[in-house]
């Protein structure tokens, strides 16, 4: 899990340079070009951080077993769908 952490401030920083880098291009066109890849940079890797969090939090899990009870045939939900 930290090493998730370390490799998303990392890639923030660097999205941070390129971001300074897109001030420097003459045109708009080459500006938006390098934002969207310093938004890249910085948002995949924060992504991957959350996803590996969120497979090792227990709440996924509560979450998965409230959804199995509201969605399965003896939730509240498939009741009323049967009735």
């Amino acid at each position: 899990m930290r090493f998730f952490r370390v490799v998303t401030v990392v890639a923030s920083i660097i999205a941070a340079f390129v971001l300074l880098a897109a001030f420097v291009e003459t045109s708009a066109p080459k500006q938006a070009a390098t934002a969207s890849i310093a938004l890249g940079i910085a948002v995949i890797p924060y992504v991957l951080m959350r996803a590996v969090d969120a497979s090792r939090n227990q709440e996924l899990e509560e979450l998965r077993q409230i959804a199995r009870g509201v969605y399965g045939n003896g939730g509240r939900l498939g009741r009323l769908c049967q009735a």
